[in-house]
């Protein structure tokens, strides 16, 4: 069983061996990737993000979520540290290890680590058709459909070998009151669940000083202790898609 990863956001190395890469531990290499989450989130083009949101929901079938996971997606890929001084790869829609057959949205490695740092990506907020319950079950538990993005990881449907993984939220409407009804949701439906129940300190609104937008939720999953990280890309479209009344 793994320990408790304390990440941080580190400065990018300079002149690292290759026999030092291989002697980085988890911690180390998850602290890397956020380094990099958090500069995506302060530099990408949300202007060229609206456009292409607001054509998108023009179509007769939108699809918001695969639009903005590529658009993150290029954003890395287009860094040339990330792929080059980190040697970092990403693929989209691989499929996990798990014996539930599922398919990472965002999954990234590294040569010399053995491990992988898997995202699953939902939108949250009320645009075109879907509404904010809607989003919010979607993301944590549609017990309807017996599925939801962070369940997923519970019932080891993702990272079954490992003891950490992440959401990433695409805030679509009013993001401080779209945050909260996220963490009213999540403390209402992993309170008690035996799926994915919260433990010890539940929620950590702030595992990484340095960046703002990320939160920590801690899990029963089995015997062990799962930690997932929440990041949240704060968006905005047009407003005659969007209900300007946000109630949890």
């Amino acid at each position: 069983m793994r320990k408790y990863i304390i990440v941080q956001a580190q400065p990018l190395p300079q002149k690292t061996s290759i026999a030092e890469m291989h002697n980085f531990d988890d911690s180390y290499w998850i602290g890397r990737i956020f380094y990099y989450i958090d500069l995506c989130s302060k530099n990408l083009n949300y202007e060229r993000a609206k456009i292409k949101i607001a054509k998108e929901l023009d179509k007769d079938t939108s699809k918001i979520e695969v639009l903005l996971k590529k658009f993150i997606i290029r954003w890395l890929k287009m860094n040339e540290d990330f792929k080059y001084s980190d040697g970092f790869e990403i693929n989209s829609e691989p499929e996990s290890d798990g014996k539930k057959m599922g398919f990472y949205d965002i999954k990234i490695s590294q040569s010399f680590w053995n491990n992988y740092f898997p995202f699953e990506c939902k939108n949250l907020g009320n645009i075109s058709s879907l509404t904010l319950s809607k989003s919010l079950k979607e993301y944590t538990l549609n017990s309807s459909k017996n599925d939801g993005g962070m369940y997923r990881y519970f019932i080891k449907k993702y990272s079954p070998n490992q003891n950490y993984g992440a959401m990433m939220g695409f805030v679509l409407s009013d993001s401080e009151t779209i945050k909260s009804c996220l963490i009213k949701r999540i403390e209402e439906v992993f309170d008690q669940n035996s799926f994915g129940q919260l433990v010890k300190e539940k929620i950590i609104h702030n595992p990484i000083p340095e960046i703002n937008n990320i939160f920590e939720t801690i899990h029963k999953r089995d015997s062990e202790i799962f930690y997932l990280y929440h990041t949240l890309f704060f968006f905005e479209s047009s407003d005659r898609y969007l209900n300007s009344k946000i109630i949890c």
